[in-house]
């Protein structure tokens, strides 16, 4: 009703009460398919099938990866009060990856990046290092392994050298 007729009634209620919205969905699946299978509501299938954009991944898209990647990392610097400057240089080694986890993965690269990297910039050696992790990573079962290994030892320090320290073993 809200979506077709405009109109939501509240739980419990008698009265209609007219409401102005716009649904966006976004999907990965072939929605049409899926109607024709029986798996989707086909009533529902073209009330929300007004306009159908289709993205192409990230690893389709060249430059918007530079574009993505400063925007995202000015969001994470916001978030964690602190700022990392991406060379250009390293900003051209993201465009080597194929990105199958699209901005979620781009995002949470930028993550560690800022969790890895000490003082204001981030180097090559770092961005390559990381993204040749994520290659090494990415021919593991997502089920994978998972050996327990004997947690190492922390040296002593402030609170953040000790969680820097963490994450990089832990990584």
């Amino acid at each position: 009703r809200s979506i077709q007729e405009r109109q939501i009634c509240r739980l419990g209620g008698n009265r209609l009460i007219p409401v102005q919205n716009r649904v966006i969905c976004a999907t990965n699946r072939d929605l049409l398919r899926d109607v024709q299978e029986g798996c989707f509501r086909e009533d529902l299938y073209y009330r929300i099938n007004v306009l159908s954009l289709a993205i192409p991944p990230l690893r389709e898209r060249g430059e918007d990866v530079k574009f993505l990647a400063r925007n995202l990392m000015l969001k994470k610097c916001r978030e964690a009060h602190r700022y990392l400057f991406i060379p250009e240089r390293a900003m051209d080694l993201l465009l080597t990856y194929d990105w199958p986890g699209n901005v979620r993965q781009l995002e949470g690269f930028l993550e560690r990046l800022l969790v890895l990297t000490e003082g204001e910039e981030a180097s090559e050696e770092m961005v390559l290092e990381l993204l040749n992790e994520m290659r090494s990573r990415g021919g593991e079962s997502r089920q994978g392994n998972h050996t327990q290994e004997p947690v190492p030892l922390l040296q002593l320090g402030t609170l953040e050298d000790i969680q820097r320290e963490a994450i990089r073993q832990a990584y």
